[in-house]
């Protein structure tokens, strides 16, 4: 009986949760029908609404015809044309300082003079030694005068003792012719005295001879000796000359030194730094102490920026370039392109990161009462606008009328199958009917700037207005910035 009841209960169970099941998977199906029918009903609004809402909801411009600059953007610093660091290439004590900062200076113009007494000092010994190096050049010439002389006198001597030589060879010669003519005559016309008298003579004439022909071989010897001297008295003159070269050396050295003492300008400009003061020590020997930053005359300057790989293949010399500095914002400037370096830059020297290469641009900065330099300073942070490229009187389309991109719209028309001109790109703009429904349009756009493009192709022509934005879209700005 027990087991009996235990199983009616059981089933009792199982047929109320087999009839709460199906109330409840009864309950998710309307709810998922009802979700999906809101989710229609929402998509068809929407739909409705954007197709088509009264005309003044609609934000539009118009197609205006003008011209059209393409830009590059960049950013870079203001610098003079030339800067010149001074530095000092004597050693002293800092006895004058006639510049300092902003103070404007010409070319030559004394800005700093050093102590010179050791300087001056130097100078005079160099000339000492020079005195003296000439000194010694000017006995080695009287020496060679010297031996000048000798020397002709020794030629002449040689001479002389020729000649004599030449008579002795004579006088032997005619003794001897008489001595022999006399040896047979001894006995018969002569007396063997006689004959012996006659020897004699042959034999001292045939002694001067050799005498006066001893002599002629000590002038060679002497005539030699000559020689000698007078190259070894080149070599000392030689010497001596470079002794004298390398004293003037010195000298020059020292009035140099000399003149580095007075710490000159090299430009005409404006001091941009000084690091020295009076009375402070420059030691100049290992290494040139900077004393003066001279920046050239600020009527022109010069802008290094840095464009980026992506732009500088359009960037060219002579370019017009405008630009802008934080000390007067919404003040247009303007320059020129002078030239694009060929060394890129890289952050960090790494290769992954940006790659710009440095364009240097001129521009004038006339003085005036108020900036005497120039209004533009160094350091100055520019942001740039590179005129790339100039349209004249052509179509432009706003630039807000191809970023508008209504949702749900209607279905824009497939691009003309036509291939549109070099640098040229298809897009889509809006139009807004008389009932408010948008009516796309496929257009053909080329050059462009920060907020016009060019139209190429088009069934638009000027003042017809194209479709920016919603006029009250939720946003707190539109398109336009109102």
């Amino acid at each position: 009986m027990t087991r009996l009841c235990y199983r009616g209960e059981q089933k009792r169970e199982q047929k109320f949760f087999h009839v709460m099941g199906t109330l409840m998977f009864k309950w998710i199906v309307i709810a998922i029908l009802v979700l999906v029918i809101l989710a229609g009903g929402g998509a068809a609004v929407a739909y409705g609404r954007a197709a088509k809402k009264p005309a003044n909801v609609w934000k539009s411009a118009k197609v205006k015809r003008g011209d059209l600059n393409t830009t590059v953007m960049a950013s870079g610093k203001v610098g003079p044309v030339q800067t010149v660091q001074i530095g000092a290439q004597a050693s002293g004590l800092v006895k004058e300082v006639r510049k300092g900062p902003n103070d404007s200076v010409k070319k030559g113009e004394v800005l700093a003079l050093l102590d010179t007494e050791l300087l001056d000092a130097d100078r005079r010994a160099a000339q000492v030694r020079l005195n003296q190096v000439r000194a010694a050049a000017a006995l080695l010439q009287i020496q060679h005068d010297d031996l000048r002389l000798r020397d002709l006198k020794l030629k002449s001597d040689r001479e002389h003792k020729k000649l004599s030589l030449d008579r002795a060879k004579a006088t032997f010669d005619m003794t001897k012719k008489v001595y022999d003519r006399s040896v047979p005559l001894v006995g018969m016309a002569m007396s063997q005295l006689d004959l012996e008298r006659l020897q004699t003579e042959a034999l001292n004439a045939n002694r001067d001879h050799s005498m006066l022909k001893l002599d002629v071989e000590l002038c060679d010897v002497d005539a030699e000796q000559i020689l000698a001297d007078t190259r070894k008295l080149a070599a000392q003159e030689e010497q001596a000359q470079a002794d004298v070269l390398q004293a003037e050396a010195a000298l020059a050295r020292a009035e140099t030194n000399l003149r580095y003492a007075t710490i000159t300008s090299p430009i005409d400009g404006v001091v941009l730094e000084r690091t020295i003061e009076l009375g402070q020590t420059i030691a100049a020997s290992f290494q040139t102490p900077n004393l003066f930053k001279i920046a050239s005359t600020l009527t022109e300057i010069r802008i290094e920026a840095h464009v980026d790989e992506a732009d500088i293949g359009r960037i060219a010399a002579g370019q017009d370039v405008k630009f802008e500095v934080d000390a007067y914002s919404g003040e247009s400037l303007s320059g020129q392109v002078l030239m694009a370096r060929l060394q890129p830059t890289m952050l960090n020297n790494q290769e992954t990161t940006p790659v710009t290469y440095p364009v240097v641009i001129r521009a004038s900065n006339p003085a005036d009462a108020v900036h005497p330099f120039g209004k533009l300073l160094p350091g100055m942070t520019a942001s740039l606008q590179f005129t790339i490229e100039h349209r004249a009187d052509v179509l432009l389309l706003p630039a807000a009328a191809l970023r508008f991109k209504p949702e749900n719209a209607p279905a824009a028309p497939s691009h003309a199958t036509t291939v549109p001109k070099p640098g040229a790109a298809w897009g889509t703009i809006y139009l807004a009917g008389s009932d408010g429904a948008l009516v796309p349009k496929s257009i053909a756009v080329g050059a462009s700037s920060a907020d016009s493009y060019e139209l190429i192709e088009s069934p638009l022509k000027e003042g017809d207005a194209v479709v920016t934005g919603e006029k009250h879209d939720g946003n707190l700005f539109n398109d336009e910035g109102d």
